[in-house]
């Protein structure tokens, strides 16, 4: 398999509609997803990064709110992440369901 395809969400609890799903075709490895210092969680920097078989905590783009298929996750917060002296922007840590 190349790539995982979640459904489109548009029946979840959103009030705004969603018409396309998430395709995700990285696969995880510890050098391209580093680990937060202040978060037992990876770094995705795209949200088109988000690695395929990984059921772990992330830490994805605010902008991940906005997408169809944010069903097929579980929102657990928003953090302003830490690694070594760089500064990120607000993150939302997720989990695959």
């Amino acid at each position: 398999m190349t790539h995982t395809e979640f459904k489109d969400c548009s029946k979840c609890n959103s009030s705004r509609p969603k018409t396309e799903g998430l395709i995700l075709r990285k696969l995880y490895n510890a050098k391209d997803y580093p680990k937060y210092d202040n978060r037992n969680a990876i770094n995705v920097d795209e949200i088109a990064d988000i690695p395929m078989y990984y059921f772990d905590i992330m830490g994805v783009p605010v902008d991940f709110l906005d997408e169809s298929a944010v069903c097929n996750f579980d929102i657990l917060e928003t953090f302003k992440p830490r690694m070594g002296d760089k500064k990120l922007p607000l993150r939302v840590l997720i989990r695959r369901r």
